[in-house]
């Protein structure tokens, strides 16, 4: 995880978070993330109303963390391994723009 935390040029919650330039497209109830020389994307689930936020201008942050986390993990415990992985140096971040679908050139994202 380390890797891709350097790869993405991420950097640790006290510093400004880098832009990490546009790399994310929507497609349905998933978000892809490109990442530069790799012939793959990272598929995450997402909710209707993240998707909306995003389609809408919000800002979107990616994490990356150094240490196992379920997808099914409570809101809760997700907090409690944001705040740790920050205060530990086991979390790195950045910030990143939606692509239009049409810009998207990952092999295994979204049809373009």
């Amino acid at each position: 995880m380390r890797g891709l935390a350097s790869a993405l040029e991420l950097a640790h919650p006290s510093q400004l978070l880098p832009n990490i330039g546009p790399r994310l497209v929507l497609h349905g109830r998933a978000a892809f993330l490109s990442l530069d020389g790799c012939w793959a994307s990272l598929r995450v689930p997402v909710s209707t109303e993240w998707s909306r936020l995003v389609t809408d201008g919000a800002a979107i942050a990616v994490g990356v963390g150094f240490d196992p986390l379920l997808p099914s993990t409570p809101l809760a415990a997700v907090r409690a391994y944001v705040s740790e992985g920050a205060q530990h140096g086991r979390l790195f971040l950045g910030k990143t723009q939606a692509l239009p679908a049409r810009r998207f050139s990952g092999v295994g994202g979204p049809p373009v």
